[in-house]
């Protein structure tokens, strides 16, 4: 029979809370009580210091970094957001493998010699070594110093006496708490933060799977809180794997995007240092239409690519300045399923900041948009021109109205794609006196090229 699990609860809870102050007695060896927390607030409340103000020259860092640029910033929380079904996961194990392996990632560098765990409460760990598997047959499992798949670490969190525990938040009487894996996990990791290679980057899958509580600000905010802790007591960056709203779907197809489209209340990207989203830009085997701006952003990022592509693209970032996106193609592989590998975007995109490419974008599809409705236009006259040869062997004359008819739309809907056949030196004109109408009327008569004359 299983212990009742809020005993159990409330006991690891216990377990790490701090004993309380005791009086202590000349010659005895117990640490001294705390102080009054007023007192330590007190303590707090210091002058920056000439090394602090030194120190501060130094940008913040960053898991990928180069300068004032940074990707995932060390100590802090960032939202990787996807619709479902986006390949999510994929793309993180490929990000996880290019930083243990000390692979530049969209022109930044990792730190050297980290591990990177993997912490998932969606996937086990039979899904994510066969994505790791097809990474190895992509890159090959060496490095210059050790073999780079021994330093991506997912732990298994159905192994027993785990999975009943996985969650980082709890809800105990109607409130979201941090649950006791968030303390377990620290004092787990704490001791290989000394080894040579020690973790640098932690990834949790996903937000909906890591929670107990509503994805509403209480909830969110509890579990922003419970891995900023682990962030900044291991020193490590945080990436938190979550969704997008179902509303942000909608602006998929002009990539009019924003923090606002992450699911959730706003405690969690407010709370967060950097915000991306990742996007399918499609395939030529499963593309999106040609005026979508995700069809656009693919043949910016990759021409002539028949590859399925992924977009990273930072929305909003508080401690470095932003990244630009970065562009991963899907490979397949022989016997584990597809695997990613970053793509470096021609010279007109690469380097350049979301806001750019996006504003390229704009332009792209308003001349996509122009091209289009050319092409639209070309064939509503090629249509008029036809109906105006019918109309003319069958001895009718082909008036505005009778070829509007002939096409079937209203009287007055060919008149413009007649003009421009004209312009075009597809049709001629005449003004004739029909017997039906009380005034002259233009005729339109098509061009017969072989005689250079009107038919």
């Amino acid at each position: 029979m299983h212990a009742d699990p809020r005993d159990d609860f409330d006991t690891y809870v216990d377990s790490y809370a701090p004993a309380p102050a005791e009086t202590i007695l000349p010659g005895d060896d117990a640490e001294p009580p705390r102080l009054p927390l007023a007192s330590r607030v007190g303590a707090a409340m210091q002058p920056f210091t000439t090394e602090e103000l030194n120190a501060a020259a130094e940008s913040h860092p960053h898991a990928f970094e180069d300068g004032e640029t940074g990707l995932f910033p060390i100590g802090e929380v960032s939202i990787v957001a996807a619709q479902g079904r986006e390949g999510k996961t994929y793309s993180l194990v490929a990000i996880a493998a290019g930083y243990v392996r000390g692979k530049r990632l969209g022109g930044l560098l990792p730190a050297k010699d980290r591990h990177a765990v993997i912490y998932s409460a969606e996937d086990d760990r039979k899904q994510y070594a066969r994505k790791v598997a097809a990474l190895r047959w992509l890159h090959g499992d060496t490095s210059s110093s050790a073999t780079w798949c021994d330093r991506l670490i997912v732990p298994d969190l159905d192994a027993p006496d785990v999975a009943e525990w996985r969650e980082l938040v709890k809800v105990i009487d109607r409130r979201p708490i941090k649950a006791p894996m968030v303390n377990a996990l620290i004092d787990a990791l704490t001791p290989r933060m000394t080894d040579p290679v020690p973790p640098g980057l932690l990834i949790f899958e996903t937000a909906s799977t890591l929670s107990d509580a509503e994805e509403d600000n209480a909830g969110l905010r509890t579990l922003v809180g419970a891995l900023k802790q682990i962030a900044r007591e291991l020193g490590v960056a945080v990436v938190l794997v979550h969704h997008t709203s179902q509303a942000g779907t909608k602006e998929l197809s002009t990539l009019s995007i924003g923090v606002s489209d992450i699911r959730g209340g706003t405690a969690l990207v407010y709370n967060a240092r950097q915000c991306f989203m990742l996007i399918n830009l499609g395939s030529d085997d499963d593309p999106f239409a040609e005026t979508d701006a995700r069809t656009l952003l693919r043949k910016l990022a990759a021409p002539n690519d028949t590859a399925r592509i992924s977009a990273l693209i930072c929305l909003d970032s508080s401690k470095a300045r932003d990244p630009a996106p970065i562009f991963l193609r899907w490979r397949s592989t022989p016997s584990f399923g597809p695997a990613l590998e970053e793509i470096t975007p021609p010279s007109s995109i690469a380097g350049q900041r979301w806001r750019k490419v996006l504003a390229m974008l704009h332009g792209k599809r308003a001349e996509a948009r122009d091209d289009a409705k050319a092409t639209e236009t070309a064939v509503k006259v090629t249509g008029v021109v036809e109906a105006v040869r019918k109309l003319q062997a069958s001895n009718t004359p082909a008036s505005a109205k009778a070829v509007s008819v002939a096409c079937g739309r209203t009287k007055e809907w060919a008149l413009p794609y007649l003009q421009r056949a004209v312009e075009q030196g597809l049709l001629t004109t005449s003004v004739e006196r029909l017997k039906q109408a009380p005034r002259e009327v233009t005729i339109y008569h098509a061009i017969d090229w072989a005689e250079g004359e009107t038919e």
